[in-house]
């Protein structure tokens, strides 16, 4: 982070400087996932231009941009009991004064390694997970669901 980089990339995207923390510009979002680590996330389309984009950002300084496109499904959880769904299976406090919108954490959940993010106070998160748990994590979430009479389901 040094050298000319000024923070923002050509997509606007300031990428977060506080810990466990996610910004988010127009479809781009970047997470804090450790020091000098961030995933940053967009639409679909030209990945190893915007792996290119993060390069020519830092081109000053020291960094690697890998494309990781194609490793991870992101499963919607929303709603007012999506929060005690979680924490049937997280071993985080995501009470809502620790854990809230525009924070991010990788954690396991049922036995799969995640990165957890919460876009609002309804509340909705984002659950990216290696594509090969994918099947397994929404078969657990249908499950813990029934007990709040809840249903997963698709939509596009």
């Amino acid at each position: 982070r040094k050298g000319r980089y000024n923070g923002i990339l050509e997509c606007g995207l300031r990428l977060p400087a506080e810990a466990n923390r996610f910004t988010v510009a127009g479809d781009f979002a970047g997470l804090w996932l450790g020091p000098n680590e961030w995933l940053v996330t967009g639409p679909g389309g030209p990945e190893t231009d915007m792996t290119q984009r993060l390069l020519a950002a830092f081109a000053t300084t020291h960094a690697a941009a890998t494309d990781v496109t194609e490793a991870r499904t992101v499963i919607v959880l929303s709603g007012p009991r999506a929060r005690e769904l979680l924490m049937k299976g997280v071993s985080l406090d995501l009470h809502p004064r620790l854990f809230g919108p525009g924070q991010c954490a990788q954690t396991g959940l049922a036995g799969a390694n995640i990165i957890l993010r919460q876009l609002d106070d309804r509340p909705t998160y984002d659950i990216h997970v290696l594509d090969s748990f994918a099947e397994h994590l929404w078969q657990w979430l249908e499950g813990a669901a029934r007990e709040y009479r809840i249903a997963v389901g698709v939509y596009s």
